[in-house]
Formats: structure tokens, C-alpha cells, sequence
């Protein structure tokens, strides 16, 4: 498989190649957010591989991320709840389609999910927690969240990219 753009990246990648935020920092507000998942019709994650074959669930940290893959079935979930769904040897993959797409390995969060609590679901911006995708296997996308991602939520990105030498 040859890759169609850019490079792949992890967090500490990321970090060098933007000269913002550390690999502990994303990983950080990777577990203290909640993140939107493609759900497949019996409503486990879609699954995908990297370019270089890295097995991924594709997920995404704020809406602008969610809406560039347009009307599929998601739900919206705290990471520590999506960790625990994931297919074993997946890790995964921040907004594929974004500028600076991610793969996070799921040991490192799992290390760093160990001392953060979960976000309450009333401060978060998620849904019901309603699965979006019918039980009933037709494929058909379902119904969204009321609030799968807020508008105005901080992308789990733009949290980590504060400028390292800020204040």
C-alpha cells in the first residue's frame, strides 16, 4: 500500500514536526476527552490500517474532524471507554483527515489513563450515549447524539498545541 499524503505521525512526531505540545501532553488530553468513533452496524469501531500497516481505529477530538468523513454512523465516548472497545493490536488513529493526523499507541494512554479520572459526562461534549447505528443490522447511519461534539468544544489537537515556551 503507498501512502496518499503525509507523513505518519505519532505524538511525539507531532511535537517535533510542529514544535508544540509534548507526546505527554496530547496524551494527556487524549484521557481527560471524549472522542467520536465511525461505528460499523452492529456498533463496534471501524477499523482501518496506516499506510505503513498499522492496524487503527480512526477517531476523531472535535467536530470539524467528525464532519470531514460527512454523515457516517459514530458515537462519542470518553477515551477510557473507547480504549476498552478497541480490537486488540489497534491503536489509535486522531483525525485521519486532518492536517496532523496521529497514531497514539494504546500502552502509552493506557499508562497515563491510570492517573487522570474520566470527564464527567455532564461537562463533556457528548451525546446520550445512545449507539448512533441501528441494532437491527440494515446499515442504515441512525440517528446522531443530540450533542455528539460541541461546535465550540477545543479540539483535543489545539488543548496540546499550545506553545510549549507559553505561559
Amino acid at each position: 500500500m503507498r501512502p496518499c499524503a503525509g507523513p505518519h505521525r505519532t505524538p511525539s512526531s507531532t511535537a517535533r514536526s510542529t514544535g508544540y505540545g509534548s507526546a505527554d501532553t496530547v496524551l494527556r488530553a487524549l484521557a481527560g476527552a471524549h472522542l467520536a468513533v465511525l461505528a460499523r452496524t452492529d456498533g463496534s469501531p471501524v477499523t482501518a490500517a496506516t499506510a505503513e500497516g498499522t492496524a487503527v481505529v480512526p477517531v476523531f477530538t472535535a467536530r470539524p474532524h467528525l464532519d470531514a468523513m460527512g454523515t457516517l454512523a459514530h458515537e462519542v465516548m470518553p477515551c477510557s471507554d473507547l480504549v476498552d472497545r478497541l480490537p486488540a493490536g489497534h491503536a489509535l488513529h486522531l483525525n485521519p483527515a486532518g492536517p496532523a493526523p496521529m497514531t497514539v499507541h494504546v500502552e502509552p494512554l493506557l499508562a497515563v489513563l491510570a492517573t487522570v479520572a474520566p470527564p464527567p459526562a455532564e461537562e463533556g461534549p457528548v451525546g446520550n450515549g445512545t449507539p448512533v447505528v441501528p441494532r437491527d443490522g440494515t446499515g442504515s447511519p441512525g440517528r446522531r447524539p443530540p450533542h455528539p461534539l460541541a461546535e465550540e468544544a477545543e479540539s483535543v489537537a489545539d488543548r496540546a498545541d499550545a506553545p510549549a515556551n507559553a505561559t
